[in-house]
């Protein structure tokens, strides 16, 4: 584990993986019995589209285990039939992002991490760290966003879940030899969408993380139980809590959303067929990018 914390603090690409799945540990329960009850039917599909463009829309898990299975038929037809696949950011900029995460995220110089933390705060940070066998001075140069990303990604990965594994790794492998990639953002915007966030929300943010990292592991199973039924409700019940505040919530899904709706109108402008993979979290609740296409005329419909 120390290990792992050092690699993650020197390199590793801290992209928006997804929003944390952090809800309470009753709420984990009650979803873990709901999985165990009910046989999955797959990750919801949707499509917009008008006489001679149509647009697929897929949720998204950025980190799976390597077992999981949710590839499913109509999943595969509507990738195969598509000639563009979208994602958030090529994975050739996620992957060469780290460096320059960790430059944008440094601190000030005389500015330390825990300098900026309350005494109660601070000391379930620093009792956090000590527990898992990390020096306490680790993050010090960094922001608290850079610090909330790796703390909610380190025992993900630690329990087995994988980038490789992820949806956006395996639509690539599987989408066909000839479709154009294209990408809805770069890796450089989602940097600069956690670094220009309020010092308090990138305090609180980082809060709520150590609060609840022992829930993180089964946050993101009870979080991909829910994906693979197809049960958007359930997944945006697990989502809401990781959004911290209004501020943040704001930035990374709401005006994000946004932003790709109307990528999306522009697009329908031009014939084709599209599969767009993006986190689940930015198709379910009341600011989903559904709900942003429905503000510009537009009605997408659910396939599966």
């Amino acid at each position: 584990m120390k290990n792992l914390y050092r690699k993650l603090a020197t390199g590793v690409a801290v992209i928006s993986l997804c929003i944390a799945p952090g809800a309470m540990a009753q709420e984990n329960a009650r979803v873990e019995a709901n999985v165990a009850a009910e046989t999955p039917t797959g990750p919801a599909l949707w499509s917009v589209s008008d006489e001679d463009t149509t647009i697929y829309l897929l949720g998204t898990v950025h980190l799976l285990r390597p077992e999981t299975e949710w590839f499913r038929p109509y999943i595969a037809e509507a990738l195969a039939a598509s000639d563009e696949v979208v994602t958030e950011v090529f994975a050739s900029e996620v992957e060469a992002a780290g460096p320059v995460a960790m430059q944008k995220a440094m601190l000030p110089e005389g500015t330390t991490l825990r300098s900026l933390m309350n005494d109660e705060d601070r000391a379930e940070y620093e009792a956090t760290l000590n527990a898992l066998g990390v020096p306490v001075e680790t993050f010090d140069p960094f922001e608290p966003w850079f610090v909330a990303i790796n703390l909610q990604i380190a025992p993900l990965m630690a329990a087995g879940f994988d980038p490789m594994a992820g949806v956006e790794t395996q639509i690539e492998a599987r989408a066909p030899a000839a479709a154009t990639r294209s990408a809805l953002e770069t890796a450089a915007f989602q940097i600069d969408m956690f670094d220009s966030l309020p010092m308090e929300s990138q305090l609180e943010y980082l809060d709520y993380n150590i609060d609840n990292f022992a829930e993180s592991v089964t946050g993101l199973d009870a979080l991909v139980g829910e994906w693979i039924k197809g049960d958007d409700d359930g997944v945006n019940t697990l989502l809401v809590p990781g959004l911290v505040n209004e501020t943040i919530a704001k930035a990374v899904l709401a005006d994000r959303n946004a932003n790709w709706a109307e990528w999306i109108e522009e697009r329908l402008d031009r014939p084709g067929t599209v599969f767009i993979a993006v986190g689940a979290g930015h198709l379910v609740g009341g600011s989903s990018v559904q709900a942003q296409l429905g503000s510009l005329g537009l009605t997408a419909e659910r396939l599966h």
